[in-house]
């Protein structure tokens, strides 16, 4: 078995570097640890566009590396009548002259330092079954501009997308719940962070001077912070962090030398020496009392207390709505609630509600319809909070509920136009977590009710 091991790593070296003379020992490193065994592979071949194949028990295909021409990959999704499931470690590594690569939705594992030095490759599409992004899978791409992560990632390794200089925009797939250890470091053109509510963990160097860097979101479920994370994002003027928030690393925002406000919630236990290091411009805000004022007092940084609601909707318990935190959503709206009635169940002023299609509402008989959002409005007028309308069986998102709901919703059951989101959530009327024809069935009761009570609900 010893000798099988060896072999086999020898293998995925020379699979990686048959087009390079010089590798990283880094990379030679992570290529040890490959878990492909010798003894997996039943055949292997080269497909006609010079993409070479192996065959793993007779069962899957995987990718094992590239000597065509072309500069731009189309990996198939099958090869000889097998299902392309995955890509070896280091299969395109250091190939520069690749400029864009399409992997299919066949393909569920994408190997370590897979596009590893592409320096030529500035367009990547990946394909929807894909769960994790691994260990510098596209680090030192440097060409790379932008990239589109899908809704089936829930990892981001380390070292993910390092040194990729000309990165402009990175879409995290709203699942994402680790961003790995210097995942984006020295992304030095990224202008805007959205980190999703899946997210709990943001790992050491994540961000490391990223220095263009001017907008960042945090996820309402982050609860660390690693050290060195946002250090040197020079640019970034503003942070708020969420209340599920307990730890910030060392030096995790030092040398932001534009950082000029840090809002930092109660639950805050532990920041790490130097976390705001050399920010110069910057004030904290906080809970009076709190362990992030003894900080900023001991650290000599500018403290302005703020309440423990400042950054929370205070809602009417007469009213029967609820924020979901986790999900981003306020339940408890009927149908045909208006603007000034809606209003009316808040105990915060400042609160700003825009349509699905993100305009302000502004007409206080106007109605509040599922995929309206709800946003907290602070004194410089910048949304502190953000959560979306549902309302049960307003799949229209017009704010009644009627056969135009019906016929979507039948639409969603025959598979001809799919629901997503709090529009999916909608579709429950029943609340079984469950969404089928008995959906149909009560929403055309409950219309007809409508109907009984004057509401109108068979409106077209």
């Amino acid at each position: 078995m010893k000798i099988k091991k060896a072999i086999s790593l020898f293998v995925v070296l020379i699979m990686c570097f048959s087009v390079v003379n010089v590798a990283s020992a880094e990379i030679t490193m992570q290529l040890a640890n490959s878990k492909i065994k010798a003894d997996e592979i039943t055949d292997r071949g080269t497909t006609v566009d010079g993409i070479r194949y192996t065959i793993i028990n007779n069962r899957y295909a995987k990718i094992a590396g590239y000597i065509g021409t072309a500069t731009d990959v189309i990996i198939p999704s099958e090869i000889n009548g097998y299902s392309v499931e995955g890509i070896h470690d280091g299969a395109f590594c250091y190939y520069d002259t690749i400029e864009s690569v399409e992997i299919p939705d066949s393909v569920k594992n994408i190997g370590l330092v897979t596009f590893y030095g592409c320096d030529s490759l500035i367009k990547v599409k990946i394909g929807n079954s894909v769960t994790e992004i691994g260990e510098s899978v596209f680090a030192d791409c440097t060409a790379l501009t932008s990239i589109d992560l899908p809704e089936s990632v829930i990892e981001i390794g380390n070292d993910a997308f390092a040194r990729c200089y000309s990165l402009t925009n990175i879409s995290i797939g709203k699942y994402v719940k680790t961003i790995g250890k210097s995942a984006f470091t020295g992304c030095k053109a990224l202008k805007s962070v959205e980190i999703p509510n899946a997210t709990t963990v943001i790992g050491d160097y994540s961000f490391f001077e990223c220095e263009s860097l001017t907008r960042l979101i945090i996820g309402r479920n982050v609860e660390k912070i690693g050290q060195r994370a946002f250090y040197g994002c020079n640019s970034l003027e503003r942070v708020e962090f969420p209340g599920s928030l307990t730890f910030i690393g060392g030096g995790a925002f030092a040398i932001c030398g534009s950082l000029a406000s840090a809002t930092i919630p109660k639950n805050v236990e532990s920041i790490g020496e130097y976390a705001f290091y050399d920010c110069p411009k910057l004030t904290i805000y906080g809970v009076s009392g709190s362990y992030t004022e003894d900080y900023a007092k001991t650290n000599k940084i500018p403290f302005i207390a703020i309440s423990e609601n400042e950054n929370k909707f205070v809602i009417r318990e007469e009213s029967g709505y609820s924020v979901d935190d986790e999900n981003g959503m306020l339940f408890g709206v009927v149908e045909e609630t208006s603007l000034k009635s809606f209003f009316a169940n808040f105990k915060n002023n400042a609160i700003l509600v825009t349509s699905a299609n993100g305009e302000a509402i502004t007409d206080e008989n106007a109605l509040v319809g599922t995929g309206y959002t709800v946003n907290l409005i602070d004194e410089n007028g910048n949304v502190q909070k953000s959560v979306t309308v549902l309302v049960v069986g307003d799949v229209a998102s017009d704010g009644r509920v009627n056969s135009r709901d019906l016929a979507v919703l039948q639409k969603h059951i025959m598979e001809i136009s799919l629901l997503e989101g709090v529009y999916l959530s909608a579709c429950d009327v029943r609340a079984d977590d469950e969404v089928n024809s008995r959906d149909i069935a009560q929403l055309q009761k409950n219309i007809l009710a409508d109907v009984a009570n004057g509401k109108g609900g068979l409106k077209l």
